[in-house]
């Protein structure tokens, strides 16, 4: 009997979701819920007294002022009723409303601090810059209710439009204008913070600093009713700007609105200085592989061998549905599989005693490398056989890394039908038969099978 595990891992996501979603303040709190609860507590605190002090007074005080014949009291009496209840009534009246706009304002505020948290986590959870700047750009329109935005990037004494959401004119992705001159010259060098808002209809201007945007041009045309421009700063940098255009609605940008805008700007700019060091140490990576990939087929491997096992990898990786992180691991480790080679004097690779402790040396060479942490037990196993007859640890099925067993078919495909390495080399068919014929023993047969349907897939193109 097979048990269905559930991931510890994907069970605390849940929860946290569960939490994301929450309200940031209590679900019951509604108009409609407060509009039952002051209705409550006026008939405690007013109707109830109220009918009591009519009731007693018509039942002793009226019956008392009228044996004496004394009509002013008794008309004094009934006025203070009737002034009684009118200002209960009223002060009902005017609490609801205001009570139902202070609640109107919570859920405003309440919808709006959810999204910034909900953005804090979706910016902590990427590093690809694409994604980061569509999300704050469409969480800073949502957040302060605007119909559309753009941010600009400072690269190279310029600004680049890196992202654009709803209609903005003149705004193009890749638009770039020089920080001197433009409208946002002081966003940048002097970190203002520009607000615009055309007051009426005649298109009277009011905006942050003064005058700043009275001069007609083609950048702020008649279609910018509101705008508001901030700079995305970092260690006391402007790396860029971010702006939304046209409020919903007959009013501005205002002060609150800067303030939630000014929230989010701080958690954008770490997070794509945080992307843009990605991007670098990414980059720096794929730069050092391919030179170590490009000295490993000067000494140790054939001309292409190294990117031959990475691509078919890839696509067996892909046959498995392995999940982008897994994928993204073997590959690294197909194309260092042999870096232990290196290592190993050329005289010396031919003795099998030598030339098996490859994968031992290329592990301990990968190991305190950060970033390729994860990758140095596929480079230790790739010689080890599904029957436990391999090398250096004599592990046996599933005990072997999946990423090794995967290299370990490819490899030997690759062995044997590269002229170089055989000089009677093996066709295509051969090659795959004698996969076939070693499957169980020194190949997983579940990775043969998968292999050899990519290699028909191929063959049918």
């Amino acid at each position: 009997m097979e048990l269905k595990k559930t991931h510890p891992k994907e069970e605390d996501r849940k929860k946290m979701s569960e939490k994301e979603n929450r309200p940031l303040f209590h679900e019951e709190l509604t108009p409609e819920n407060i509009t039952y609860r002051s209705r409550l507590v006026f008939c405690v605190i007013s109707i109830i007294p109220l009918v009591t002090m009519t009731y007693l007074s018509y039942k002793y005080v009226f019956p008392f002022l009228d044996s004496r014949g004394d009509d002013t009291l008794k008309i004094s009496a009934i006025s203070i009723i009737i002034l009684s209840v009118f200002l209960s009534v009223f002060g009902y009246l005017f609490s609801q409303r205001d009570g139902n706009r202070t609640i109107k304002a919570m859920g405003r505020t309440n919808r709006q601090l959810a999204t910034l948290f909900k953005v804090a986590n979706s910016l902590s959870s990427t590093v690809h810059i694409d994604i980061i700047l569509k999300e704050i750009l469409e969480s800073g329109t949502k957040l302060i209710e605007g119909e559309s935005g753009t941010i600009f990037l400072r690269e190279n004494g310029n600004l680049i439009c890196r992202e654009v959401a709803g209609s903005a004119k003149n705004r193009n992705k890749g638009k770039e204008l020089p920080v001197n001159g433009s409208p946002y010259e002081n966003v940048i060098l002097k970190k203002d913070i520009l607000i615009f808002n055309k007051t009426s209809d005649s298109g009277e201007i009011n905006s942050f600093p003064a005058g700043k945007f009275s001069d007609k041009n083609d950048w702020f045309d008649d279609s910018v009713n509101s705008l508001i421009c901030l700079p995305l700063i970092y260690n006391d940098e402007a790396i860029g700007i971010l702006e939304v255009f046209n409020k919903k609605g007959k009013k501005g940008f205002d002060e609150t609105d800067k303030k939630l805008l000014e929230n989010l700007a701080v958690q954008a700019s770490i997070s794509i200085k945080n992307a843009e060091f990605y991007d670098n140490q990414n980059n720096f990576s794929i730069h050092m592989l391919e030179l170590l990939v490009s000295a490993m087929e000067d000494n140790v491997a054939w001309e292409g061998h190294l990117h031959n096992v990475a691509r078919y990898c890839n696509f067996i990786s892909r046959k498995l549905n392995l999940p982008e992180s897994e994928r993204k691991n073997l590959h690294f480790a197909a194309l260092l599989h042999d870096i232990g080679m290196l290592k190993i004097e050329p005289i010396s690779r031919t003795v099998p005693e030598e030339f098996q402790k490859h994968p031992a040396i290329g592990s301990e060479m990968i190991k305190p490398i950060t970033i390729w942490k994860k990758i140095h037990p596929i480079i230790l196993h790739h010689h080890e056989n599904f029957d436990g007859s391999g090398y250096p640890e004599k592990l046996k099925g599933e005990e072997i890394p999946i990423g090794a067993r995967i290299i370990h078919v490819v490899e030997a495909y690759d062995t044997l039908t590269n002229e170089e390495t055989y000089s009677g080399v093996l066709s295509r068919d051969e090659a795959m038969k004698e996969l076939e014929r070693c499957a169980g023993t020194k190949y997983d047969p579940k990775i043969i099978n998968v292999f050899l349907a990519v290699l028909k897939e191929q063959e049918a193109q």
